[in-house]
């Protein structure tokens, strides 16, 4: 059974999640013109990966899970 600090990790990653979320469904809708979208979805990962690095809610191991994302 998962643990109370378990719980709190998966609730620490769920704003950098919701990115990526977003995200794919913008690039994979079959709605949109991905071509146009794409580079727009890019930057705005870029930015909010940015953002949520800066916040206070941003714990030890979702700053780490960041930098990675940031270095891909």
């Amino acid at each position: 059974m998962p643990s109370y600090e378990d719980w709190e990790y998966v609730e620490s990653i769920l704003p950098f999640l919701s990115i990526f979320y977003e995200a794919t469904l913008h690039i994979y809708g079959t709605s949109y013109v991905t071509s146009n979208l794409y580079k727009l979805e890019v930057v705005g990962n870029w930015n909010g990966i940015n953002h949520l690095l800066k916040s206070n809610r941003t714990t030890n191991a979702t700053y780490k899970i960041a930098e990675k994302m940031k270095k891909i």
